[in-house]
């Protein structure tokens, strides 16, 4: 009886180990398929970006209506240091109180003009937008350029498991 059951459980074992050696070769062999669902992952792209977007877009308009003076200032000084102001083909001396005017106006206009755009940024429309771009760029690439896609993974030093990705729409 004893060495009945050494036999089943040597068979036993034996048989295990030849599956599992089938199944490493079949793995290494054919490796595995990775199908991805290109209109999921872009449709969660999409949401993540419209919804970074609409959390980002309205602190960074705030920094830009914050900057934008000193930004108008140090151009349109810039351009009128050398108290010429250039019109078409005519350049004209400026003296210097009405530059600083000239300054002054034009700085006042171009910040007001630059705050009421600003202002008027449609943060959920561009948000949108941004989400719209990001899936149509995440599903081209996933169905194009990754189709196909062939990679190796060693989980252990001996195995080499190819992975093959397959987009679908």
């Amino acid at each position: 009886m004893r060495g009945r059951f050494w036999f089943g459980f040597a068979a036993g074992w034996l048989a295990a180990l030849l599956l599992v050696a089938a199944l490493v070769y079949r793995l290494s062999a054919r490796g595995l398929v990775l199908t991805v669902d290109a209109a999921s992952v872009g449709a969660r792209v999409e949401g993540e970006v419209r919804a970074e977007v609409e959390h980002e877009l309205p602190a960074a308009i705030q920094r830009a209506r914050r900057e934008l003076p000193g930004y108008v200032a140090a151009r349109v000084t810039e351009r009128l240091a050398g108290g010429r102001v250039q019109l078409g083909a005519v350049e004209i001396e400026v003296p210097p109180g009405l530059r600083r005017e000239i300054e002054r106006r034009l700085t006042a206009e171009l910040t007001a003009a630059g705050d009421e755009l600003l202002a008027r940024v449609d943060v959920r429309a561009v948000a949108a937008q941004a989400g719209r771009v990001a899936r149509r760029l995440v599903e081209e690439r996933l169905l194009g350029d990754l189709q196909g896609y062939r990679l190796v993974l060693r989980p252990v030093p001996w195995l080499a498991v190819p992975v093959t990705v397959r987009a679908r729409a």
